[in-house]
């Protein structure tokens, strides 16, 4: 580990954390990422990185409508029963930050979200939407890493789809089985 003074640790490698990361030393702050794992990338790694972040800019340059109130509507409507009173700031923050954090990952990094044709699990609920939300980024060149693609994590689906195809082809309810025959004896 590198030893000197940092402003900020950041514990853990996954999409949150490197985000937190970014902003921090765009600010000017000096920063140190620590991670248990002998791998980089965390859960985002593995999963595609899907996010759902209400009121985007990608939606919004789509001509898709939302606002942060939906959004708030929405995770109030759908959220069980008392979770409102403990957990309504924290969904205020999230719905005011989500869309800034999309844009500057957009401005900041080589990532390119797209939208997912997914919509919000309980689109008919109030602040509900069928489309906008839900973006993943565009696969990128393991090259851009540079030193550090051997330690990114793998994922641990057998496949090279992306998280769109994944919703498209519906493979989380269908997946694709194949299997090796094994000649008779």
């Amino acid at each position: 580990m590198p030893m000197g003074e940092y402003d900020v640790l950041v514990i853990g490698s996954g999409s949150a954390a490197c985000s937190a990361a970014l902003r921090a030393a765009k600010g000017g702050l000096r920063v140190l990422v620590i991670e248990k794992s002998e791998w980089l990338g965390g859960t985002s790694a593995m999963s595609g990185a899907g996010v759902w972040i209400p009121a985007n800019h990608v939606a919004a340059e789509a001509g898709i409508a939302d606002s942060r109130e939906d959004a708030l509507a929405y995770l109030r409507a759908v959220a069980p029963e008392g979770w409102e009173q403990k957990e309504d700031a924290l969904w205020g923050a999230f719905a005011k930050a989500a869309p800034d954090m999309l844009h500057f990952l957009s401005v900041n990094t080589p990532l390119d979200f797209r939208l997912i044709n997914e919509p919000d699990p309980f689109a008919e609920a109030p602040g509900g939407k069928l489309y906008g939300r839900m973006l993943s980024p565009r696969p990128l060149s393991r090259r851009l890493l540079g030193k550090f693609a051997r330690s990114l994590r793998r994922s641990t689906l057998p496949h090279s789809f992306t998280y769109q195809e994944i919703v498209d082809l519906d493979l989380y309810h269908h997946p694709i089985r194949a299997g090796i025959r094994q000649p008779s004896p």
